[in-house]
């Protein structure tokens, strides 16, 4: 399903301002089908030869990525998305991750990222959002 340029998963403390993680995502017409039949959502838009895929479907593999990348237990607590461009069923997805903020407390065992979301539909910017992350500290060492 798709091909992958992130790195294994990361922890808090692995995470620096500025990092990026990506993967590429080929949205088949299936796909689309198999998920409008999932959420009953069967708007024209989404079938057919000229097929564009649900905006929830894009979401679903951005809060994908998250779960992947991160180690532990992610917990998405806030997702922002604009949908700026269709993005044809048949066609390649570029999701795109930037750390762009982490806050922590002392003696909690995991902290906040905030990460800046870019999906790109070949050139065209497709989706632009924000996702508020609680992610996993690393364990103290013993």
């Amino acid at each position: 399903m798709a091909t992958t340029a992130y790195m294994p998963a990361f922890s808090y403390d692995d995470l620096e301002r500025g990092r990026v993680i990506e993967e590429e995502v080929f949205i088949t017409r299936r796909m689309v089908a198999d998920f409008g039949d999932l959420v009953g959502d069967h708007n024209p838009l989404h079938e057919g030869r000229h097929a564009i895929a649900h905006g929830a479907l894009i979401v679903g593999l951005v809060s994908g990525l998250v779960s992947r990348s991160f180690r532990g237990a992610p917990v998405v607590r806030k997702l922002y998305a604009k949908f700026l461009d269709r993005v044809p069923a048949a066609s390649s997805l570029r999701i795109i991750l930037r750390v762009r903020r982490r806050l922590t407390f002392p003696g909690v065992k995991r902290g906040f990222v905030f990460v800046e979301v870019e999906c790109f539909a070949g050139e065209r910017t497709a989706t632009k959002g924000r996702v508020l992350i609680l992610v996993p500290r690393k364990p103290p060492s013993a």
